[in-house]
């Protein structure tokens, strides 16, 4: 009996812990995209009226999240029928889109800032949202010109760059989240 309640301890703690390692970020703001090698960012601006901070296609999403600080710049958009196109010429086995749905790549890139340990990062950190509903992304096989955003672990000064795909409604306009474990979106990147 006395093994099971020390057992039942140690369960909520760690369970404990990793809860308070995956919590939301503590602040966002957006800047100016980072040049490679900069460890400098200018001074964050806010969208004014906004719930979320909503960073343009030229600036990053900076997030802070305990001593650890991120930059998430989206480099490149791919949509419609060069996107599908993409996707069909990476693997015949890949789907079309679904009926009045279109194919959607962003390349994205995560570079952590500032902060001491580490960092894993994977594209389940992101959602495209359209009309207020978001997506995780799809999966397909990419072409070998388009290496997809692949789970890795980073240290301060290093990046995770790649291209994520995402099927979104024809014509509608989308949205970038980058988005906590246990939480809902903590930033948007506007993908026009």
């Amino acid at each position: 009996m006395q093994q099971r309640k020390v057992v039942f301890i140690a369960g909520v703690l760690l369970l404990a812990i990793m809860v308070a390692g995956c919590v939301g970020p503590d602040s966002v703001s957006t800047g100016p995209a980072p040049t490679t090698g900069s460890d400098q960012t200018a001074p964050p601006e806010e969208e004014a009226g906004s719930d979320l901070v909503t960073a343009g296609m030229n600036e990053a999403l900076v997030v802070t999240s305990g001593q650890k600080t991120f930059e998430i710049t989206v480099l490149e958009v791919i949509r419609g029928r060069q996107a599908n196109n993409l996707i069909q010429e990476g693997n015949m086995f890949n789907s079309e889109p679904d009926a009045g749905f279109e194919y959607l790549l962003v390349k994205v890139r995560k570079r952590f800032a500032s902060g001491d340990g580490s960092e894993y990062t994977s594209s389940y950190e992101y959602q495209v949202y359209v009309e207020g509903a978001g997506n995780g992304p799809s999966f397909v096989v990419l072409p070998r010109t388009h290496a997809d955003y692949k789970g890795t672990t980073l240290i301060r000064g290093g990046s995770a760059e790649g291209w994520l795909v995402f099927q979104v409604p024809v014509g509608k306009e989308a949205m970038l989240a980058y988005t906590s474990l246990f939480g809902g979106p903590a930033g948007f990147i506007r993908l026009s």
